[in-house]
């Protein structure tokens, strides 16, 4: 690109910033993750297909990046863990809301003196923690054997074991 990533996108800001990492956060985690891992779970599908068909899209759809794309993949395998550990999506959305900003905040302060930039730092630091010790205390494992709300109509969850229970799809 002749220009910056975050130009081409029309982000010149932290407020564009943030609305543009919720929509992508809510896009990709509900339809490429949630849905996908929900759906091939539910029609029994082993572990290592679940993560190949839902990593595999994320490098098209980030090849805007270049080779940085292929890292995405490293994302993706993380929120489909969080997602298949704890069947729910605050964590999921948290973890690449998360990422999204941090790598958008490191984009806009591109422009900034150097000097200024390590200040940032300890703030960010703060901010993410914080997020994950609330993520930690609201979004526990779920066991397997015991309902929970992301339960579906028929009694069976959305994360994989080894062996999932049948879950009729009607």
């Amino acid at each position: 690109m002749k220009s910056g990533q975050m130009s081409a996108f029309g982000i010149d800001n932290l407020g564009t910033l943030t609305i543009s990492a919720v929509s992508t956060v809510a896009f990709e985690d509900v339809v490429l993750v949630a849905a996908a891992t929900a759906l091939l779970t539910a029609v029994r599908r082993p572990a290592w297909q679940i993560y190949t068909l839902v990593c595999v899209p994320e490098v098209p759809l980030h090849a805007y990046l270049g080779l940085p794309a292929i890292g995405m993949l490293l994302l993706a395998a993380g929120r489909v863990w969080l997602y298949r550990q704890y069947g729910r999506l605050l964590p999921v959305m948290a973890a690449h809301f998360t990422f999204d900003l941090v790598g958008g905040c490191l984009m806009l302060i591109h422009g900034l003196p150097f000097y200024y930039r390590p200040l940032l730092a300890p703030p960010l630091g703060v901010a993410v923690s914080w997020t994950g010790a609330r993520l930690a205390k609201t979004a526990k494992p779920v066991d397997p054997d015991s309902p929970s709300p992301s339960t579906t109509s028929d009694g069976g969850t959305p994360n994989s074991t080894a062996h999932p229970d049948a879950v009729s799809i009607q």
